[in-house]
């Protein structure tokens, strides 16, 4: 099975969103998001929110390509873990704008 993460770092450079924006915006270093792209570590589940509004996709989305990844490495644990994370943005049904924010005046 095709990297699911390679259609992520597609969309980010679609959004387009640097690396640095990510990193910044969810206070961790430009490494950590290359290890993310790469499938060698995950975010934390409170970062989910956050990095699937600069991709502008939904958080379940995201993480349920992920699950599936590992699913096909043989990685049944980390991906079980995963859909848990993706039924649970799921059950909290959440939304938001895929707009750009307001700037305060």
């Amino acid at each position: 099975m095709k990297n699911p993460l390679n259609h992520w770092r597609v969309r980010r450079k679609e959004a387009p969103v640097r690396v640095r924006k990510i990193a910044k915006r969810l206070k961790v270093t430009v490494q950590s998001v290359y290890l993310w792209e790469r499938g060698q570590v995950r975010p934390r589940t409170q970062q989910w929110k956050s990095l699937a509004r600069l991709l502008k996709m939904q958080p379940p989305i995201l993480i349920r390509r992920w699950a599936k990844w590992h699913a096909s490495l043989g990685n049944v644990r980390e991906a079980d873990e995963l859909r848990v994370i993706a039924d649970h943005f799921g059950e909290k049904r959440v939304h938001f704008s895929l707009a750009p924010k307001k700037q305060r005046a």
